[in-house]
């Protein structure tokens, strides 16, 4: 008769939890703390404000607490004589993944279901109870990412160093890659600015803290005294808002990456414990990403110091991390031979051949300028930031405006915005001037200048500038209504 097999052992799950007791205890003690902290007795919404803060706070939390939990509780697959040990037990696989992972999932619960039960009377009934199980909910499915996220990067690696790496790489990879191509690539395409809103979708860490700020609408009104002040609020209820539906995604993918980390645990090999990686097919591509970071770090270490040998100081990077990354690989410091020095050329090779690329700019982007005919309007304005204009702006909508703001874009690309005829251009202060196109195909384009003020293009922006609606921020007919408004206004002696 065959015997019943498993996935779950009720031995090895309480034995996780007290084994790793001070793990989830420190984190209850932690958790306490920090709401006792930001809490506000005096009204009760600054108390659901505080729970509503919370969540994205420990956003942060969840990521260092996932990451230690998952090493605590898989640590042993990095030990080479424990993971031999443990694995000649009479359990499959299948039941020591399964039975950790339920015991990470309730190393959160834990912590959160008393620091509800124990917040219960100090807020109020109703809105209060709700907005703590809504925190208790949204903490745990951030915490599900992380942790699912985290196991995933032990399976991939044979040691805690190479898992710290991963995760950390998961985490801020996106973030880091902008700020690489930013510094880097971007000096190269003049006129041109990076968003970093593309990058900032798939980096799952800074999507989620600002996503939970949007969790919980509540419902108040102010009550006031005869005299005007405040005296408390009046909770009408507390709903779910919108970053639910991102939480719930991040969520989804913790638990695919708990069955993607299932099955490279069915295939990894036991030898590996102690390697920086557990799969050999990896190796090229941690090479090349650890050689591209490392040349970013270095790159970063010289800004902080006022060093200006930016691209010496990247080529140095990326040749200290490629050897660095094979020695751990190798696990051997004989790592510069032949071998080693054409992979790091090659790799040196590639990034100066996209340097050079992005230099020749063979698409034209730099000296793009969209037709007349293809443009529905224009706005300029003294902003250099991507995501909204200043208040002194301008808009082109007929011919003739737009015509005189693609000329101002035309002395932009040419460089004669930045000259002055018979003076010295570091006598003047620059302007900052960022033009958005939006055209007719829906598109927009965004190009970004320094002009001096006396120059051609200066004079034309000046003439824009100094319109009453872009000084005030308002049509001139509405001048009377507005006056009342106005407390100040700002004069430059700028010619």
């Amino acid at each position: 008769m065959k015997s019943r097999t498993s996935s779950f052992n009720l031995t090895v799950f309480k034995k996780d939890l007290t084994r790793f007791a001070p793990a989830w205890g420190g984190c209850l003690i932690f958790m306490g703390l920090a709401l006792i902290s930001m809490a506000n007795e005096r009204h009760a919404y600054f108390r659901l404000q505080t729970v509503r803060d919370c969540i994205t706070a420990f956003s942060w939390v969840n990521m260092i607490y996932g990451a230690v939990v998952a090493q605590l509780l898989f640590g042993d697959l990095f030990n080479a004589r424990m993971c031999n040990a443990l694995h000649a037990l009479p359990l499959r696989r299948e039941s020591w993944f399964a039975t950790h992972a339920a015991a990470g999932l309730v190393f959160s619960l834990i912590p959160n279901v008393i620091i509800t039960l124990a917040a219960l009377p100090v807020l109020r009934l109703g809105s209060g109870s709700v907005a703590l199980f809504w925190w208790l909910l949204a903490a745990q499915l951030q915490y599900l990412f992380f942790f699912g996220t985290a196991v995933l990067c032990i399976m991939m690696t044979g040691n805690r160093f190479g898992q710290i790496v991963f995760y950390g790489i998961l985490q801020f990879g996106a973030m880091m890659v902008f700020w690489l191509v930013s510094a880097v690539y971007q000096p190269f395409l003049h006129g041109v600015q990076f968003s970093e809103e593309p990058f900032v979708r798939f980096s799952p860490l800074a999507t989620i803290a600002s996503a939970t700020h949007d969790v919980l609408i509540i419902d108040f009104e102010r009550i006031e005294n005869a005299a005007g002040e405040l005296e408390n609020y009046i909770i009408y209820g507390v709903q779910a808002g919108n970053g639910w539906g991102y939480l719930v995604i991040c969520a989804g993918f913790g638990v695919l990456a708990l069955l993607a980390a299932l099955a490279l645990y069915r295939k990894r090999k036991l030898e590996c414990a102690g390697d920086l990686v557990a799969f050999r097919k990896m190796e090229p591509v941690v090479q090349v990403l650890v050689t591209l970071f490392a040349g970013g770090f270095f790159h970063l270490f010289g800004d902080v110091f006022g060093l200006r040998m930016k691209y010496v100081l990247i080529i140095c990077g990326m040749i200290v991390g490629f050897f660095a990354c094979r020695m751990l690989l190798l696990r051997s410091t004989r790592v510069f031979q032949k071998k080693g020095f054409l992979g790091c050329g090659a790799i040196l090779a590639v990034f100066g051949l996209t340097l050079a690329l992005t230099a020749w700019d063979p698409m034209g982007i730099t000296t793009y300028i969209p037709e007349a005919d293809e443009i529905e309007s224009i706005t300029f304005s003294d902003s250099y930031s991507i995501h909204r204009h200043s208040n002194m702006r301008g808009e082109a909508v007929d011919s003739a405006d737009i015509e005189a703001i693609l000329g101002v874009h035309a002395d932009c690309i040419d460089g004669s915005a930045h000259q002055i005829t018979g003076l010295h251009p570091d006598s003047f202060h620059s302007l900052s001037l960022r033009i958005e196109y939006k055209l007719k195909n829906g598109k927009t384009v965004n190009r970004f200048y320094d002009v001096y003020p006396l120059s051609e293009a200066g004079q034309v922006l000046k003439g824009y500038y100094t319109k009453p609606e872009c000084v005030l921020g308002f049509p001139p007919e509405h001048a009377h209504e507005m006056a009342g408004y106005i407390r100040s206004l700002y004069s430059d002696d700028t010619e």
